[in-house]
């Protein structure tokens, strides 16, 4: 079908390069204007930004939203200071510059593409569709899910014709792997996949409920549309890779390629960089979408703000803003409590002494090395549990060890913890009092089984009241902080310090918190009426911290660099899916092949909890026989944990909800483990390829 002229010249006109220079002169000119706007608003103060905004309120509401504004900002106290610090890095233009820089390089590339004008007119006619459906409360959700396939489905073709682009060069490999991505284009299985993934991923913003606080979204939003799109990319790769090796063997194709001089080692390459390509391509689609959108939400109104950024009552910053940033959209440094680390000469001694109470009933015992080994396991593991376990009215001492600041630290740091007592019964709130100072320990109702956050520092130490011998320590979450500190600003509380990051470190650059299992209070003596020490109002059960639930975090660096660390991790991840899809590929049928591909997939992902269920796993019964199976079974066990525990516990996703920093070491680490593992199964599917007889094999 010939093309109306007019179509024809459009399209010669988009190809010269005039117009490239042209159009991408335009496109860097709005984002640079973009990005001066974003700057300068950013370095707007805040009393000015309520002025433009509360214009319409009444003078004497005016003056006093100012003067909250300015206390707020001005205010010297070194709390004020550590929040506005924070939330100046909240609302830098840092994010929305770089979400310029994403939408701007997606223009420029389709302007280079020589596809400007083409991509126009498909916005334009976007436009036109979708513009009239969301100024309509009934058809907004439809429109914005439509609007998000569409930005997604067009994000997706541009890097696609880019990286084909990039693998249009000579030579057998970049030829195999160009030819893999138009077979994917092709395949209906892979289609099929692409199509999921980016329907799922527009229709997720339409799935938060706008009701909840804004830390939960956003962390519902990037748990779901980073770890939720990851697990499906996964499985196209793994059936992908298996897919485009297995059936060409199967339907000849194979025959092709192999007459022409394409060597061994050539085919494997270009079969996996193609995959990998893919997998890049998907997730750099996925990554774009998720930061555009997170972006986005970080700007909307949290619990307790009138508006992004600012207070109800314009002084202060709300408990949903501060976790956000604090805890979530953040990259924090996380520290366990250490753990106990008895000696070995007291273990040894428990042993003897239990056996030594066998031989009393049984003379001709002897303990053999395997069961010496399995009992000092048990009895660390059980030493473990005895001292992350509290009893009723008890106290314990725990300790984070090479925290990594000094003591002129002021930042933010989270004490997170949970608790499983009384069969975690959803009915119960026990409370528990922690001691972070030399002040009254602080008192927290607790429920059982799940997480809870704590924010310990920044936080006002107050004078001794009503009698008591001890300063107060407030948390910046609690109630009585904004009173209190409004209190202290004018004058009713003197002699009051704040409590820093840095004042908590002792010589040993550890932190040490004392946790009591109840509530804590003053003991008087009835004969005199003094105060004569602690007392504590213990719970009903005893109360314990399950493994890595006892943690104290602090910010080492941006969400934006983290975001970019985490994604790249999970690409890692995909590559070497593509390698052992391809490599299982070159020896076996396609359903054999997918079966060990997904079976590996999957005991990678879980070698972490392999390990964990290991340390519980008992080799020995009752009568302290060993179990030849089950030693097996842990020995199995045990090898494959040690050959997966590196891929599996790189888990970025949990760590970018969770604010926790994807660390460079840990990146490097897991990229030279992977790294090698992906070399590993090269070598053997080349090996394995040379030596196929693919004619009988495929013909046959």
């Amino acid at each position: 079908m010939t093309r109306p002229a007019w179509v024809q010249r459009a399209d010669r006109l988009q190809r010269t390069r005039g117009f490239k220079l042209a159009a991408s002169g335009l496109i860097v000119l709005i984002m640079l204007v973009l990005s001066i706007g974003a700057v300068v608003r950013a370095s707007t103060p805040a009393a000015e930004r309520l002025r433009e905004q509360q214009a319409s309120i009444s003078d004497t509401q005016l003056e006093a939203t100012e003067l909250d504004a300015r206390d707020s900002i001005a205010n010297t106290d070194a709390a004020d200071r550590m929040l506005a610090d924070l939330l100046r890095h909240a609302e830098s233009p840092a994010g929305f510059v770089m979400s310029v820089g994403v939408v701007g390089g997606i223009a420029l590339t389709i302007v280079w593409l020589g596809a400007g004008l083409s991509y126009l007119a498909i916005a334009g006619i976007s436009a036109v569709i979708i513009g009239p459906l969301a100024a309509f409360d009934a058809t907004r959700g439809g429109a914005t899910l439509l609007g998000g396939i569409s930005s997604l489905a067009l994000a997706f073709t541009v890097l696609l014709r880019l990286m084909q682009t990039l693998l249009a060069g000579r030579g057998p490999v970049s030829a195999i792997a160009a030819n893999v991505l138009a077979e994917a284009i092709r395949l209906k299985l892979s289609l099929v996949f692409i199509v999921l993934l980016i329907f799922g991923l527009a229709a997720l913003p339409g799935l938060l409920d706008p009701e909840t606080p804004l830390r939960y979204r956003v962390q519902s939003f990037l748990q779901y549309g980073t770890g939720g799109t990851f697990w499906l990319i996964a499985v196209l790769v793994v059936a992908f890779s298996v897919s485009t090796v297995a059936t060409e063997q199967r339907d000849k194709i194979i025959w092709q390629t192999v007459t022409k001089p394409v060597a061994a080692w050539q085919y494997i390459l270009g079969k996996w960089v193609g995959v990998s390509a893919l997998a890049a391509l998907l997730l750099a689609v996925n990554a774009a979408g998720v930061f555009l959108f997170v972006e986005y939400l970080r700007q909307q109104p949290a619990q307790g703000e009138r508006e992004a950024y600012v207070a109800l009552n314009e002084t202060g910053v709300s408990e949903d803003r501060l976790i956000l940033e604090s805890q979530i959209l953040t990259a924090r440094r996380a520290i366990d409590a250490a753990e106990p680390d008895p000696s070995l000469e007291q273990i040894d001694a428990i042993i003897s002494s239990r056996v030594e109470n066998i031989q009393q009933t049984q003379p001709d015992y002897q303990l053999d090395p395997a069961t010496r080994d399995e009992w000092r396991k048990e009895l660390y593991s059980d030493y473990r549990l005895l001292y992350f376990a509290i009893p009723p009215g008890g106290m314990q001492r725990y300790v984070f060890e090479d925290v990594g600041f000094g003591p002129d630290a002021d930042i933010p740091v989270t004490l997170t913890y949970r608790i499983d007592a009384a069969a975690n019964r959803p009915d119960l709130q026990f409370l528990l009092s922690f001691r972070i100072n030399n002040a009254m320990p602080i008192v927290r109702d607790t429920g059982l089984g799940h997480a809870h956050s704590m924010p310990i520092t920044p936080a006002l130490v107050i004078p001794p009241l009503r009698g008591s011998p001890v300063p107060m320590t407030v948390l910046s979450d609690e109630p009585a902080f904004e009173r209190i500190r409004d209190e202290i600003r004018v004058g009713r509380i003197t002699g009051h310090t704040t409590l820093t990051a840095g004042q908590l470190v002792d010589e040993s650059g550890n932190i040490v918190i004392y946790v009591y299992n109840g509530e804590t209070g003053f003991r008087i003596n009835e004969r005199t009426g003094q105060i004569s020490g602690l007392a504590v109002n213990p719970n009903s059960d005893a109360i314990r911290f399950p493994a890595s639930s006892l943690t104290i975090s602090f910010p080492v660096g941006s969400y934006h660099g983290n975001f970019l660390r985490a994604v790249f991790v999970l690409w890692m991840k995909l590559a070497f899916l593509a390698m052992l899809g391809v490599a299982a590929a070159t020896f076996l049928s396609y359903s054999v092949a997918s079966l060990v591909a997904f079976g590996v997939f999957l005991i990678a992902q879980s070698a972490p909890f392999i390990k964990d269920a290991l340390e519980i796993y008992a080799t020995v019964d009752r009568d302290n026989q060993v179990n030849l199976l089950k030693v097996i079974i842990a020995a199995i066990a045990h090898g494959v944990s040690w050959i997966f525990l590196t891929y599996g516990s790189l888990q970025p996703v949990e760590k970018l909800v969770s604010g926790e920093n994807v660390s460079l070491a840990s990146l490097a680490r897991g990229l030279s483990v992977i790294a090698v593992w992906v070399g590993l199964l090269y070598a053997f599917a080349v090996l394995v390829f040379r030596k196929r007889e693919l004619a009988v094999y495929s013909g046959q």
